[in-house]
């Protein structure tokens, strides 16, 4: 077998000879050092911790209104592909707000609620006045005459769609009635 090469000292770039390497210093630790640190780290784990599981309860609270916004956009929908008979697509929709009221405020509150009392309550709850007369006069009949003809145009029922739409995205509870859970 032969023997290994030995180079000559002349051998490669005569310039870099003598030149010595770079030694780089040991990695800086990003793991805190001081005890202030790590009870800091600690304290700011906790509280993302708190802050994921309040979002996720509220996430799970408000599974009625996604539920109720889903169902009225596929009324929305329906009416909209439907040139006659557009009201019977909205038979559904006072049974939807009132279930949606239950989930979100005390049954002794909502259950007896009915009429004008009803549309007070809507009012009262969304913070404004979006059940006008027009609004209110249509839910009315849904409610009590749901596959009647209903003598409103398509663009009323529309509007009823968007004022429903509205209030259960923005309804809240006044201070002291608590939902249920």
């Amino acid at each position: 077998m032969a023997s290994p090469t030995v180079l000559d000292s002349n051998f490669g770039n005569y310039t870099i000879r003598g030149i010595e390497e770079i030694v780089f210093p040991p990695a800086v630790s990003w793991l805190p050092s001081t005890p202030a640190w790590k009870l800091l780290g600690m304290v700011l784990f906790v509280l993302i911790i708190i802050f994921l599981f309040k979002a996720a309860k509220t996430w799970r609270r408000n599974e009625y209104r996604r539920n109720a916004v889903r169902r009225i956009a596929e009324m929305r929908a329906n009416v909209r592909s439907i040139e006659d008979g557009y009201w019977q697509q909205l038979s559904e929709l006072p049974a939807v707000m009132k279930i949606t009221a239950l989930h979100a405020y005390p049954r002794e509150l909502i259950a007896s609620l009915s009429g004008q009392s009803w549309l007070d309550f809507l009012n009262e709850s969304s913070g404004g006045h979006e059940f006008n007369e027009s609004a209110a006069d249509i839910l009315a009949k849904l409610a009590y005459k749901p596959h009647a003809h209903q003598p409103f145009s398509l663009n009323d029922a529309e509007n009823l769609l968007d004022v429903c739409d509205y209030w259960i995205r923005q309804h809240q509870a006044p201070i002291g009635v608590t939902a249920v859970d």
